[in-house]
């Protein structure tokens, strides 16, 4: 059998990705779910996006997911639609008046929709691209000076450490894009600049559903603050390090990744690390090492999920991005130890048992695969939290199911019937694989099935099996 990445890899769709021979290509080469950039593009964009994921997962046994990521309540740059050439030294002024905008002459004024200026600090435009200190600021003006040369473009994000996060986490525009993507069945909603609990609760009585899925980026310190709440909350977490390293210092990001990481695959949910992880092939068709290192790191402390950004929506190789970002993640994994020791199962964790104990018959056994048949399926999260060298091959009947596992590390979801008595399930589970080229003729497979009875109970068992 051929080798089986377990790093699930997303990739943002943009003008570099908005064909369907391009987004195929990219799926061809490892990416297992695509991206809506709701901070970007217009309406039509999206519609056309949803509309080729849509006729290409109609022919997939395993569908691509599809992830709407809200703009959230980011403060951006307006320059009146024109890139500005920024000189190091140079006078600007920020003003939180659009009608001020002045760009024809230096010093420029450009508008950014901030509460108010503090009196003192920075101004990060792009991720901290481009560096700007305050000389002089009212509530509704600010007189700077740049710190870099840089281009100064249009409705790029802004980051002012010092003056906070005040205001709703949700914005007018953000419940609009949530409509749109619940009726265009998208699989995940990320939610930007979440702080607190009360953010994720608050979407989950919006959304009052249960087929989609939250994904809370941590994006500023008080998220980290609150972060046990919104990892127990949420479905998932994306550690976006563009905001978050310029909110706190960027010499603490890679130890404040580790602790997000190692919080999450504490409590079993995944974790994604996203931004610039091969930022320089946006440009060029190879990465840096310091960048190939930098997703290495990623997979050895745990991260379910990679992410390309610009990468993939903009670069000028988004196909060689993923197969770059796939080649990493198939030579890393090999060197990922499991962690069936790391984590104490309480007496009355019955999907905890039953999931340490396959774990370690897979372990050694040295299994091929293992196969999970589940309505729910909470033994193969447990499963892939151990970091298992087998392919989790879940079996399920509920397609949400399927969705909701497909951010997992290590697991392979389908969509099959699951009736009948156990060994008429376990046969056909076996059988489907073997039609899917998935296990073949002397392979050893460890199978776990959580079933239901008659009487409304489950049962759960597991088998060792050479094929």
């Amino acid at each position: 059998m051929p080798e089986i990445r377990k790093t699930k890899i997303i990739c943002t769709l943009g003008p570099a990705s908005d064909s369907r021979e391009v987004i195929g290509k990219m799926i061809s080469a490892g990416m297992d779910a695509a991206r809506l950039n709701f901070s970007h593009g217009g309406p039509e964009e999206k519609e056309n996006r949803l509309n080729i994921l849509s006729a290409i997962n109609k022919a997939r046994d395993r569908p691509i997911s599809i992830i709407s990521d809200l703009k959230g309540p980011e403060i951006r740059i307006g320059t009146g639609k024109q890139d500005l050439e920024i000189k190091i030294s140079d006078k600007i002024n920020f003003t939180l008046n659009e009608k001020e905008i002045q760009t024809k002459k230096k010093p420029y004024t450009v508008s950014v929709n901030v509460e108010k200026f503090p009196k003192s600090g920075q101004v990060m435009v792009e991720d901290g691209l481009l560096e700007f200190e305050i000389v002089k600021s009212t509530k509704t003006r600010a007189e700077c000076i740049a710190k870099n040369n840089g281009l100064l473009k249009h409705n790029k994000g802004v980051n002012i450490p010092q003056a906070g996060h005040t205001g709703p986490t949700f914005t007018e525009k953000d419940w609009k894009d949530i409509e749109y993507s619940v009726k265009n069945n998208v699989d995940f909603i990320a939610a930007s600049f979440v702080r607190t609990g009360k953010d994720v609760l608050e979407l989950k009585d919006f959304l009052n559903r249960k087929d989609v899925q939250i994904i809370s980026k941590i994006e500023c310190q008080e998220a980290l603050d609150n972060l046990p709440d919104i990892v127990k909350l949420s479905d998932c977490i994306m550690v976006a390090r563009g905001d978050l390293g310029v909110d706190i210092p960027i010499e603490t990001l890679p130890s404040t990744q580790y602790h997000i990481v190692k919080k999450c695959n504490d409590l079993g949910k995944p974790v994604i690390v996203a931004t610039q992880m091969l930022n320089s092939m946006i440009e060029n068709p190879r990465p840096t090492r310091a960048e190939v290192t930098d997703v290495a790191n990623a997979i050895y402390m745990g991260a379910d999920c990679v992410m390309l950004s610009g990468e993939t929506a903009t670069g000028k190789y988004p196909v060689e991005s993923v197969s770059m970002m796939t080649r990493i993640a198939l030579s890393i994994e090999k060197e990922v130890r499991n962690r069936i020791n790391r984590y104490e199962i309480k007496q009355d964790d019955i999907y905890g048992i039953v999931g340490k104990a396959v774990a370690m018959s897979a372990d050694s056994v040295k299994a091929d695969a293992i196969v999970s048949l589940t309505n729910r399926g909470e033994t193969a999260k447990m499963l892939s939290r151990y970091r298992v060298q087998s392919p989790i091959y879940v079996l399920t009947p509920k397609p949400e199911v399927c969705r909701f596992l497909s951010l997992y590390w290590g697991i392979f979801a389908y969509t099959v019937p699951v009736v009948g008595n156990v060994n008429d399930i376990t046969e056909k589970g076996v059988s489907f694989l073997e039609e899917k080229k998935k296990v073949g003729k002397g392979d050893n497979v460890v199978i776990t099935a959580n079933l239901p009875t008659a009487n409304g109970g489950q049962r759960n068992i597991a088998e060792i099996r050479k094929i």
